[in-house]
């Protein structure tokens, strides 16, 4: 993002490696996710394992069970990253045309872009949840069934209004926001670092690989809280379940019935699946930008 053989590409192939990067990425770490999901919604009653959760799945729903809710998913990084990433990138273009970008520079664009694009893809992200979700449900009554991310928009419009895709948008915004400041930041940050240090070379696979590792692992740890507040907001079901209506009442909730570490529920099973995200999701997204750099 910071080097200079990136400003000759068009901002649209920008955008367009950033989804692709995103959703090639994302094939890697669903199963990851649907687990971080299933942990989440556990109240306490288990403390059960990622490990011994993922058997369970596999056993109980089926093999296939683990990619449930992937046309959500994939519809949230054709969304969400080529938003998040492309916004990034023409942001950080414009101001480098006046001045050298800082660290601070960084983080404020990172902030920005992270938030405005998670605040417009809020809709597929409560899809993606409830979607991951349900097959934890035990009474089936209380399944949601929805078909795909598409059936999935219809249906919740019709029987719970629009502002229901906005439900958790609060802690929404605010872990991409965490995320736009410590993952692509810290990314160009440590890709800098590396190559100023001598450490790897420029355009290597180690240079994108340890960099993304490390930024992956920052944003992991510190968005966590944030997306298990959003989880439990988006997976109540509106008509009767009031207990997270904001970050700070969540959270405050959460820690006094099911203790601190709550906060941080699926931390393992997050961590591989943001931090092999991150990983995946820059490589593929230099692949394909060298790719169109040299055909375009």
């Amino acid at each position: 993002m910071a080097e200079q053989k990136e400003k000759k590409l068009g901002l649209g192939f920008q955008f367009l490696a950033s989804g692709l990067g995103g959703m090639c990425g994302w094939m890697f770490v669903h199963p990851l996710d649907l687990i971080k999901i299933r942990m989440q919604i556990d109240l306490g009653e288990r403390r059960i394992h990622g490990y011994t959760l993922l058997k369970e799945i596999v056993k109980n729903e089926g093999l296939i069970a683990l990619y449930s809710g992937l046309s959500a998913a994939l519809t949230r990084q054709a969304c969400y990253t080529t938003l998040r990433l492309g916004f990034y990138t023409a942001l950080s273009q414009k101001i480098e045309n006046y001045k050298k970008l800082t660290f601070f520079d960084r983080m404020i664009i990172g902030l920005v872009s992270g938030g405005a694009a998670a605040f417009l893809s809020c809709p597929i992200e409560v899809c993606l949840v409830r979607m991951q979700a349900d097959g934890a449900e035990k009474d089936l009554g209380y399944r949601r069934n929805y078909k795909h991310v598409f059936d999935a928009l219809n249906r919740i419009s019709k029987e719970e209004g629009y502002l229901t895709f906005w439900k958790g948008a609060s802690p929404t915004v605010t872990r991409a926001m965490t995320v736009g400041v410590t993952q692509v930041a810290t990314y160009d940050v440590a890709k800098n670092f590396y190559v100023e240090k001598n450490i790897f070379s420029p355009n290597s696979f180690n240079l994108i690989f340890f960099s993304s590792f490390t930024s992956g692992f920052i944003y992991s740890t510190l968005s966590l809280p944030f997306d298990v507040i959003k989880t439990r907001m988006q997976n109540q079901h509106s008509l009767f379940d009031k207990r997270y209506y904001s970050i700070s009442q969540s959270a405050r909730y959460m820690i006094k019935s099911e203790g601190f570490l709550s906060l941080w529920k699926g931390y393992f099973p997050y961590l591989l699946r943001s931090g092999g995200h991150t990983i995946m999701m820059f490589i593929f997204l230099e692949h394909f930008r060298n790719l169109f750099l040299k055909y375009s």
